[in-house]
């Protein structure tokens, strides 16, 4: 089960005969210029030592996609994306508990995860900013970079934890 309490969503890494599967994602055409294109995205996975591309699934469906890249005390999220037939569902934000989550286990010299996002991404902004991702003064290519530390994450996560048991009868 997702800390979001979505047991229906699980994060998978791409494996390579699934690279068609994540191609074939797609986003509203107003978000195109929000997103980078999955294509560019696993290009830089394909480049880096050392990348995670995960699919986001609900069952036998691939809902989503991103990148993340680990180096050393720092780990990036890029090209996170949810389809835009599956969008306004939840599924962003338990993929990205999920993807917070095994990025701190996982990587254990991690002190924080950054990400980018472009300016008048409002709903990105506000998923990222409602987990507890913080807007720094720094940009990337013309995007805000975005920070979470280990000891952000881990409130975020108890936090979810917590609505998670309230709605439990």
């Amino acid at each position: 089960m997702s800390p979001t309490g979505d047991s229906a969503l699980e994060i998978r890494l791409l494996e390579p005969e699934q690279r068609d599967v994540a191609l074939a994602l797609r986003l509203h055409p107003h978000q195109l210029d929000w997103v980078p294109d999955v294509a560019d995205s696993l290009a830089l996975v394909d480049r880096h030592d050392n990348a995670d591309p995960w699919l986001f699934w609900v069952g036998d469906v691939a809902v989503g996609f991103c990148a993340v890249t680990h180096g050393g005390a720092t780990s990036s999220i890029g090209g996170f994306l949810v389809d835009r037939d599956h969008q306004g569902k939840g599924y962003g934000k338990a993929a990205l508990a999920l993807v917070v989550a095994d990025t701190f286990r996982s990587q254990a010299k991690c002190d924080s995860i950054l990400l980018t996002v472009r300016e008048g991404n409002d709903p990105a902004r506000q998923l990222y900013e409602g987990f507890g991702f913080v807007a720094t003064e720094r940009w990337h290519r013309g995007e805000r970079i975005f920070s979470l530390t280990r000891a952000q994450a881990r409130k975020a996560l108890d936090r979810l934890q917590a609505k998670r048991k309230d709605a439990t009868p």
